[in-house]
């Protein structure tokens, strides 16, 4: 059993003045696995105090020293991630297959944050008039516990990029995996006091975050309620808020949508991270029309989201990450029951077997009103609600219908409906109550999920954008301008081109894919094909004509149409940046089989004689899964 008794403050582990001592339970078995002592308002301060010391002199930094720091963090977190993806699945119950996936993006981060930074503009100026960003100073990092390290690592890439020094205050819940992060972290030899990390319960630690005159900016990743109250508090001392708060993201599935391949998809949204996700596709609305297939089609669905050990592969679903919350699931499932929606897989208690730990039953419930508890509230575990609609004009006024604004997908095969459902898409509520960050459009994409958009692995990240600090600001005079004619026509050209990519690959039409390159175009591919390295190789044009010619021998459909977005964008250059889950089913010798993998793609364009081409393209590929079919 581990025992943890001491905080991150001014370069060193320090002991905690702090004694409140809280028992670490393992939620796949339901034991006690270790104790961490908690800290309190002096541990705080004293961790608040480090920060503003070092921000005297981090504050003034040059890009390159930040830089290299971040090169330096990002070689320390890679170092450690097998053992942060080891204590993940230990402490949070994460599966295997979504932990690696959920750390590898937190490292991925701080070379994120690096290439922004050295693309960044750092002065602007028109007229008479000089814009500057400068650090904001001292940043509260709050952290929930669904995502620990990817959490961490994303708001600290942008705070050191932007040259802020930091407290973070993660969940009392992750402490084994903060503890594993901040070592890893701790071999980068940051300057003293820019890093301090205070493990401890929200309403003591992080509620002096947040009253606290020295902490200039608070980033916030949890419940709407906390946010409420971090936002009325952080009023007093004048302090930014950023706030990523919950969702209940609806996923339209319209009428013409292949059900063998639409559901599978809907599913994975409905059942990420074990349920626990912001982003969880929740609500799944269909045609009333197709209601009896789409119930078919959900049973044999579930049937590949096996509950169980997460350490296991095979397991698509964990357990909750404690009692609290698996009572909380089971609580909304009994409501759901009571108000007369009608459970179509699962229900309440402990999948066969697993009365151990926190386990509950994925569930699906049918004939859901979107007034019904369940619709309307978060909340936060494996359960999807099924909602029927006449018309896609019902189908949007029901997807809207909500509080939370935060992710969103629409399902179907005709892309000359895109048009349609692209306008559509792109009017969610702003006027959320709760949820104080951009709502997430609901994106077009073919019988594929649509992930949501990391901008804060761009230089907005380092500007103010949700999930980060925010760490800079304008110190002269700035006013907001909108987009010129000219810019977004470019911005329309660019996502035409990457849409018209897409469109080619899901044909599997190899001279198409190919004419969207120049001849000097560079193909890089970071690729995990299920080996302990990732390939990096440089192809050409030429180069990757076989390879797509060898995909083409194969009876085989590829959807993996994304959410693209345009991140910087000049007279001749732009970068676009596109994430998507891709489902490949090949036919051979009268077997399919679907190839399961997540797919990011980085996009540099150039303009020449006013048209706008392919650069370069990173693509990092990370096999999730491979199944026969039926």
């Amino acid at each position: 059993m581990k025992t943890l008794t001491k905080h991150y403050i001014d370069g060193a582990f320090a002991e905690s003045h702090g004694q409140e001592v809280t028992d670490l339970i393992s939620p796949t078995s339901g034991k006690v696995i270790g104790q961490v002592t908690l800290g309190d308002e002096d541990d705080t301060r004293r961790a608040i105090a480090a920060a503003k010391r070092a921000f005297a002199t981090f504050g003034r930094t040059t890009k390159d020293e930040r830089a290299a720091l971040l090169r330096r963090l990002h070689e320390a977190a890679s170092a450690r991630l097998d053992d942060l993806t080891a204590v993940m699945i230990e402490e949070y119950g994460g599966v295997a297959q979504f932990a690696r996936l959920i750390v590898q993006s937190g490292v991925n981060a701080f070379p994120a944050a690096e290439k922004a930074l050295q693309e960044m503009p750092w002065t602007r100026s028109w007229d008479k008039t000089t814009v500057t960003l400068e650090p904001v100073g001292v940043a509260g990092l709050i952290t929930a516990w669904n995502a620990n390290a990817l959490f961490i690592c994303l708001k600290l890439a942008s705070a050191v990029a932007a040259g802020c020094t930091v407290v973070v205050k993660p969940s009392e819940l992750s402490a084994l995996q903060t503890q594993v992060l901040v070592e890893a972290l701790g071999e980068a030899k940051l300057p003293k006091g820019v890093l301090n990390v205070v493990t401890g319960r929200g309403e003591v630690v992080g509620a002096e975050l947040v009253r606290n005159p020295d902490v200039d900016k608070i980033s916030f990743t949890g419940s709407v309620a906390v946010g409420e109250r971090i936002m009325r508090d952080g009023a007093a001392t004048m302090k930014r808020v950023t706030l990523e708060l919950g969702g209940k993201s609806p996923t339209i599935l319209l009428d013409d949508a292949a059900l063998d391949q639409a559901i599978p998809a809907a599913l994975i949204m409905a059942f990420l991270n074990s349920g626990q996700a912001c982003a969880a596709g929740t609500r799944l609305l269909v045609p009333k029309s197709r209601l009896d297939a789409v119930k078919q089609a959900i049973r044999e669905g579930m049937r590949a989201f096996t509950v169980g050990d997460p350490a296991d592969p095979k397991t698509a679903v964990g357990p909750m990450v404690s009692e609290r919350q698996y009572e909380r699931v089971q609580s909304y499932i009994r409501k759901g029951i009571e108000e007369g929606a009608e459970v179509l897989v699962g229900g309440e208690g402990h999948p066969e077997g697993l009365d151990a730990g926190y386990f509950a039953k994925p569930t699906v419930f049918v004939n859901v009103k979107n007034e019904m508890t369940i619709a309307r509230e978060e909340i936060f575990g494996p359960v999807l609600c099924v909602i029927a609609y006449d018309s896609e004009e019902e189908a949007i006024r029901i997807a809207n219908d909500s509080k939370y604004g935060l992710h969103g997908a629409v399902l179907g095969t005709d892309l000359q409906r895109a048009p349609r459902g692209l306008p559509v898409a792109g009017r969610p509520r702003r006027d959320q109550r709760h949820d104080r960050r951009s709502a997430g459009a609901l994106g077009w994409i073919q019988v594929l999920r649509c992930r949501p958009r990391i901008r804060q692995l761009r230089d907005r990240g380092i500007r103010r954008t949700p999930r980060h600090p925010g760490g800079l600001e304008r110190t002269l005079m700035g006013k907001h301008t909108a987009v010129s004619p000219a810019e977004a026509a470019d911005r329309l050209a660019i996502r035409e081109l990457v849409e018209a990519y897409a469109h080619c690959a899901d044909h599997r039409d190899a001279e198409g894919q190919m004419s969207l390159f120049t001849e000097d175009t560079h193909f890089v591919v970071y690729m995990n094909a299920k080996a302990p390295t990732p390939s990096m190789d440089l192809h050409s044009r030429e180069a990757l004509a076989p390879v797509f010619a060898d995909l083409n021998k194969y009876d085989a459909t590829t959807h993996f149409v994304g959410q693209s977005t345009i991140f910087s964008l000049t007279a001749a250059r732009g970068n676009g940046e596109t994430y998507c889950l891709a489902h490949h089913v090949t036919v051979e010798g009268g077997k399919r089989r679907l190839m399961l993998a997540s797919l990011r793609y980085l996009d540099t364009f150039v303009k020449l004689d006013g048209a706008w081409l392919f650069a370069e393209r990173l693509l990092y590929v990370d096999w999730l899964e491979e199944r026969a079919l039926a």
